[in-house]
């Protein structure tokens, strides 16, 4: 299982969650010191199920999209496969509707929906050329769901992620596609 966004927050988390059950990991981030701590933590989770090569940090900035393949492909070499993404990095913002900055909003859609379509497009074309069921996980928010007040740039991002991926489960029926839309 690949999770983006492993150095904090849900990614951290669900990262720990993951290793007590025993599942091979690969953690992406841009924070190294972050990540290694989340390894840390996972490996001694597992109580002796995963060894230092079951988890594997990759440093990763979701903006470089240039790195996505070369990531995927370091990924699926190491690890002789992949079948479950979670796209779970980005970030949130907060501004009163007519006074966010435009340059916000590119910037916002960029990391929380662009970069997860194109990570994710490596997965499912991956999938496909290895006749893999494989799944695809994406955090999304309630305000995904809803407008909420004080973050129209996040609320419009999370709202693409939904169009994006349930075009996705609609075209492709042999990937599992869940998103999850955590609350306050």
């Amino acid at each position: 299982m690949w999770i983006t966004g492993a150095s904090s927050g849900i990614g951290r988390e669900l990262a720990k969650v993951i290793a007590k059950n025993g599942v091979r990991l690969v953690l992406t981030a841009r924070n190294v010191r972050e990540l290694d701590a989340t390894k840390h933590e996972c490996l001694s989770l597992s109580t002796g199920t995963l060894n230092h090569d079951d988890v594997m940090v990759i440093p990763l900035d979701m903006l470089k999209f240039v790195h996505h393949q070369e990531t995927f492909n370091r990924v699926v070499a190491h690890f002789k496969g992949l079948h479950i993404l979670v796209n779970n990095a980005g970030r949130s913002q907060r501004a009163e509707w007519n006074k966010i900055d435009i340059n916000v909003d590119r910037e916002l859609f960029e990391l929380d929906v662009f970069s997860v379509i194109h990570l994710s497009r490596i997965a499912v074309t991956y999938f496909e050329a290895n006749s893999i069921n494989g799944q695809l996980a994406v955090t999304s928010s309630t305000a995904g769901l809803i407008g909420a007040p004080f973050s129209a740039s996040y609320t419009g991002a999370k709202h693409a992620l939904h169009g994006y991926f349930e075009t996705l489960r609609n075209e492709k029926p042999h990937v599992s596609v869940n998103i999850y839309c955590p609350g306050p």
